[in-house]
């Protein structure tokens, strides 16, 4: 080490573009890693590699060195996962596929994951060495264009010399880069693409049951019935499919919220086929309100009431409400007891998870050019497109199956005539 010393001293500031200040403990090991496995020194060879021709090593030192002289950074996709031991994975730009002893990783990651990590020869198999940074497969395009803007531009090379090559050049700069739809500042959208506030509006009534039944009578209202304070409330529906096709493209950081109505009788639960909440109508004796998740929206309701009621509705109140993601919010009250057990509560989610992929097949769906994933599916040019889209549906159906019942989206590979992947079945559960 005393012979590398001016060696690491010129790395370090190398390491961190000229930047002298004290690295984060995070980013000594990703240092450490990347000086003694990846850097060249001087004369040629990394530290690593010159370690492992010291004359002084025994033959297990020396198999344990070169085996980490051998193992440069790599961007691996996760195929199957065996919780606290091991991983199945695939070289996103190779393709060739290595299952690795993994005790930790293998507890963070679900099938689909991306993993930019070190995968090092053990004995007659494999295992992962040093930090590895996890990525969600919709991180896969900019990491791509990360690794071509490395590479000089233009597709990357698929030679495996050619892409060791390009990871030991950049590899401490993808162990830190944020992708940017993670550095984009997150902002709220209603499904149609609307910017999201909280939308309110109130009108004073003198007639409550006239005027329900005026609601009742419109085709898009949908009664709830009594909420045990003297009112009642209307969910209104949209039509999902009317409104996919017209949404414009959203920014990067969009989160998208909607709401999925639900009703529920004797004979269980059901949910409108290819329906979305819009908004609530709450009526009282003396008023009736509305909120929803946009300003549009509250306009379009502004003009129904108008429209179903005239004079019988006077309007006293327009509220709208900006949702700020980083505005400190009234502590939360706790939700009020649905009256189901955690399994049938799991059930529920389980099964609107379910509903709402039905749906999706044939939804216009905008990072498919406005087809719908069955009809790009059943063209062979577009395949690879939909199966992009299905991997990460697949890969957060698995990272939120936490609950008693997971959702079971299967079916969906055999609808689409997309194969399932072989390695599914040897997930750990």
């Amino acid at each position: 080490m005393i012979a590398l010393r001016g060696e690491l001293e010129r790395a370090r500031l190398e390491f961190d573009g000229g930047d002298d200040g004290e690295l984060a403990d995070h980013e000594i090991d990703l240092f450490c890693a990347w000086f003694h496995l990846d850097r060249k020194l001087p004369g040629g060879g990394t530290p690593i590699e010159r370690y492992a021709a010291e004359a002084r090593l025994t033959a297990p030192e020396r198999e344990v060195a070169a085996a980490l002289a051998d193992a440069p950074l790599g961007l691996h996709r996760v195929l199957a996962v065996d919780s606290g031991r091991a991983l199945e994975l695939e070289d996103v730009l190779l393709g060739t596929r290595t299952r690795c002893r993994s005790p930790h990783v293998s507890k963070d990651v679900v099938r689909w994951d991306l993993v930019l990590c070190r995968v090092t020869r053990e004995g007659s198999g494999h295992g992962l060495f040093g930090p590895a940074r996890i990525f969600g497969p919709s991180d896969e395009d900019e990491l791509r264009r990360e690794l071509e803007r490395h590479s000089g531009g233009g597709p990357l090379d698929r030679e495996p010399a050619t892409v060791e090559s390009l990871f030991r050049r950049c590899g401490s700069d993808l162990l830190r880069f944020v992708t940017p739809s993670a550095r984009a500042e997150a902002s709220f959208f209603s499904v149609e693409g609307h910017p999201a506030v909280h939308a309110e509006a109130a009108w004073r009534i003198e007639d409550h049951i006239a005027v329900g039944n005026a609601l009742e009578a419109v085709p898009d209202l949908f009664r709830l019935g009594p909420d045990g304070d003297g009112g009642e409330a209307f969910e209104w529906i949209a039509d999902r499919r009317a409104i996919d096709a017209l949404r414009e493209e959203l920014p990067l950081g969009a989160i998208c919220i909607e709401a999925t109505p639900v009703s529920f009788d004797e004979h269980g639960f059901s949910v409108p086929d290819g329906g979305v909440a819009v908004g609530t109508f709450e009526l009282r004796p003396g008023e009736l309100t509305f909120s929803a998740l946009s300003e549009r929206r509250l306009d379009a309701a502004l003009r129904l009431v108008y429209e179903q009621l005239g004079a019988a509705a006077n309007l006293e109140r327009r509220e709208l409400t900006p949702l700020e993601p980083g505005r400190a919010e009234a502590p939360a009250q706790a939700p009020e007891p649905s009256g189901l057990s955690a399994v049938e509560t799991a059930v529920v989610e389980a099964r609107l998870f379910e509903h709402r992929y039905h749906d999706w097949l044939d939804e216009p769906n905008p990072a498919l050019g406005g087809a719908t994933p069955r009809t790009a599916a059943s063209d062979p040019g577009r395949r690879a497109e939909v199966e992009s889209l299905l991997r990460r549906i697949e890969n957060g159906a698995e990272r939120s199956a936490r609950g008693p019942v997971a959702p079971d989206l299967s079916w969906l590979r055999d609808e689409l005539g997309l194969a399932a992947h072989p390695s599914r079945a040897r997930r750990a559960a």
